[in-house]
């Protein structure tokens, strides 16, 4: 049995003790615990629940760009592309601002529990420049969002049921961005080894579980994505394949930039893809989160935010066996998403 808390735009409640002695005992970084919203039961950190209201009552305006993804499907490189295609290719502004300043993640604040954020705090000592830039990370976003000007460029991993309720009647742009959840299982799999926050003490076999059974931040990836396709219909609302993106960047270049309204001439449309080729992107700093991992959020070199980038390259991961469950489980739920089906995987066989 659960016990019901906060009063949000969604019933919250908070998980039940077994459930939360298993998560404390590999989801280190996470120390306040979870909560399940709304009927679905979005997994989301106990901290959600005081900034529910808020986020749920944020005032998009219509020039407002947002990007809405499950975790791990291609936002950052996404974000990066619409950033300089409403910007006018601004590269030397890309270069010198990081991609979280110029497209806050909305929610950020509430995956940071306050032990975390005392420790990073401790750990800076006198460091006052890290102490300030630490405080100023943990400030919630849409507070910031709310005093910036426009147009402002706004990433959440929230699902549309969560989000401002007039997002969509706004006129604000929304791209939805969703991949084939055994990459993004993968992918997700290493940021979670990577982001303090998370501190997932585990292998893949152990996080797959957590993942096909909804208990892993945002999820349940499945009903994530059902809200996003059901959407798709909306003028305002540009719903992709990450799959598709990798496959034809220079047609996504041309879908994103028509879908906001803007013109890319054929040689700015080459300076993006050079821009945002894999190997150019890994080293990027700005795009990276190299001053994360300054501030003490990050385990290991940043460069490993931005992974190999490819579709259908998380085989590895996966025994025979499970391979043949995700299999069975991918099938079960795309049935229950009415038109839906991933693109055909590059590489993939038959």
């Amino acid at each position: 049995m659960t016990d019901e808390v906060g009063n949000g735009p969604a019933e919250i409640r908070e998980v039940d003790r077994t459930l939360h002695e298993k998560m404390s005992r590999f989801f280190r970084g996470e120390r306040s615990g979870f909560v399940e919203v709304g009927p679905d039961k979005y997994f989301l950190p106990k901290k959600y629940e005081e900034d529910a209201m808020k986020l749920h009552s944020f005032r998009p305006r219509p020039d407002d760009t947002w990007i809405v993804t499950f975790p791990r499907s291609g936002t950052t490189l996404t974000q990066e592309l619409i950033w300089l295609i409403s910007t006018g290719l601004d590269f030397e502004g890309a270069r010198a601002t990081p991609l979280y300043e110029r497209f806050p993640f909305i929610e950020f604040s509430t995956t940071v529990c306050d032990d975390m954020k005392k420790q990073l705090l401790t750990e800076a000592g006198d460091d006052t420049a890290r102490s300030t830039a630490l405080a100023e990370a943990c400030v919630p976003a849409f507070e910031i969002l709310e005093r910036a000007e426009s147009p402002r460029f706004i990433k959440t991993h929230l699902p549309f049921s969560l989000l401002p309720q007039d997002l969509l009647q706004s006129g604000a742009k929304v791209i939805y961005i969703a991949r084939n959840p055994k990459d993004v299982a993968v992918s997700y799999f290493h940021l979670h080894k990577f982001f303090r926050t998370l501190d997932f003490k585990g292998d893949f076999n152990q996080f797959w579980d957590f993942f096909e059974n909804d208990h892993v931040l945002w999820a349940p990836y499945w009903s994530h994505i059902k809200e996003g396709w059901q959407s798709r219909s909306n003028p305002n609302v540009c719903f992709l394949f990450y799959e598709d993106i990798t496959k034809d960047l220079r047609g996504a270049i041309k879908v994103i930039s028509h879908f906001l309204g803007k013109d890319i001439s054929p040689e700015g449309t080459e300076k993006l893809l050079s821009h945002l080729n894999i190997k150019n992107f890994r080293s990027n700093s700005s795009v990276n989160f190299d001053p994360l991992r300054e501030l003490g959020f990050l385990q290991g070199d940043s460069r490993l935010f931005i992974r190999e980038g490819k579709t259908d390259g998380s085989r590895d991961y996966y025994s025979s066996e499970l391979s043949k469950r995700v299999e069975k489980w991918v099938e079960e739920n795309i049935k229950q998403i009415s038109g839906f089906q991933f693109p055909k995987m590059l590489n993939q066989s038959g």
